[in-house]
């Protein structure tokens, strides 16, 4: 047998750097999600999509922590080399957690393509794809595990490049034919690839609209350039398993330790599909909450909202009345403006505050002429809800 390229010695730095990577991914990832998701989000928020999406984020990740980085953990401390048994338990393991955490994956970017997707003007081909990825995905998985169930493993002690011991996939109990050649995972890399496409197509779609802007929808190229590289490199590495089980038979170390570097890439890329400020917010969100402080953003958005909650309405504060004298006895001939008007708190009663001159009526033009005791009267009401109001009115 020519001498093999993999040996577990020769990668004892790629393995940790997988390991540190994934658990730190994880841990962050995986905080920031449910927190929001549990504590932040309000429930009259959580209707539709959004709560399909917001489950989707949070399960993909819990299910990324339970079993793939478990894996990764024995895999770091266990050598697959160490015994056929071993070996089997462990590739099966790991395609399980693979296989899994990826279909938990594709339901994030299904139900991220809806986000943008309003007016369901792509019906049809969500469907289609919805059913492809919750069918084929737990259908590969199944099947997958039955073929290498059935797998026959042993392990070589000669001709090893950075190790003295190796666990190969050389055959399968009772399917003999696909022990001939590279079927399972080439099979295996362009079904996850039609699987992937799908997915893309949906993201990709909005980009197509008359009228696109990428300045205007940032979040849509930042789903399609993220989930490309998440999709694109998971067909890579499948790609290249097949490749190098035509050079060499199927190398069980190997495998894992490339998947291992697959989900990692997959779990970072999925997160980066929301922003970064996303992120800093919520932490920004959970500082605050520990330290005890009130969050001034939102109090701040909350007294914008109720700024004209009383008094007169926001409509009012734009009308400009026009204020003019004339004679009492005159009852005709247009209004003359006044000539010493101050502009000083307008928005509570939406007209500029004025002196009153005697002998002189007031005259707006959504309630007409008014004498000056009735002026009086109005402005001693008003002012009753604000006394800020009327500082500059001298009673004459």
């Amino acid at each position: 047998m020519a001498r093999s390229s993999y040996g577990r010695d020769e990668f004892e730095g790629f393995r940790i750097f997988i390991l540190v990577g994934s658990i730190v991914a994880a841990a962050f990832f995986t905080f920031m999600h449910t927190v929001n998701r549990v504590f932040f989000i309000e429930k009259k928020n959580l209707t539709g999509n959004s709560k399909l999406l917001s489950n989707a984020i949070v399960g993909a990740n819990w299910t990324f922590v339970f079993t793939s980085l478990p894996h990764f953990i024995a895999h770091t401390i266990i050598s697959p080399d160490n015994s056929p048994t071993i070996c089997r338990n462990m590739h099966l393991w790991a395609l399980f957690a693979y296989m899994v955490a990826n279909f938990s994956f594709y339901r994030v970017l299904l139900y991220k393509s809806q986000v943008y997707d309003a007016m369901r003007e792509y019906k049809k081909t969500y469907f289609y794809v919805f059913w492809a990825v919750h069918i084929m995905c737990p259908s590969l998985t199944l099947v997958a595990e039955t073929i290498y169930a059935l797998g026959k493993y042993k392990i070589l002690t000669e001709n090893i490049s950075g190790g003295s011991r190796l666990c190969i996939l050389y055959g399968y109990h009772y399917l003999e034919f696909l022990g001939e050649g590279p079927i399972p995972p080439f099979l295996a890399a362009f079904s996850d690839l039609a699987i992937s496409l799908g997915c893309l197509l949906l993201l990709v779609l909005p980009l197509t609209k008359p009228g696109f802007t990428p300045v205007a929808n940032s979040g849509v190229v930042r789903n399609v350039v993220y989930s490309s590289i998440a999709i694109f490199s998971t067909f890579t590495i499948l790609l290249a398993m097949a490749t190098m089980e035509l050079k060499e038979n199927w190398i069980a170390g190997y495998v894992m330790e490339i998947g291992a570097l697959d989900l990692m890439l997959n779990v970072v890329c999925i997160n980066l599909c929301w922003p970064l400020r996303f992120y800093a917010r919520i932490a920004r969100r959970i500082y605050l909450s520990v330290m005890g402080l009130k969050d001034e953003s939102v109090s701040t958005s909350a007294k914008r909202k109720n700024t004209n909650s009383s008094g007169i309405k926001c409509k009012d504060v734009h009308l400009h009345p026009r204020i003019s004298t004339r004679d009492s006895g005159d009852k005709s001939g247009p209004m003359k403006p006044i000539e010493n008007v101050s502009i000083q708190d307008s928005k509570i009663i939406g007209i500029k505050s004025f002196n009153i001159s005697a002998n002189k009526d007031i005259c707006t033009p959504k309630s007409g002429c008014m004498s000056q005791h009735e002026a009086r009267i109005f402005i001693s009401r008003t002012s009753t809800r604000s006394p800020r109001a009327f500082d500059s009115v001298s009673k004459k």
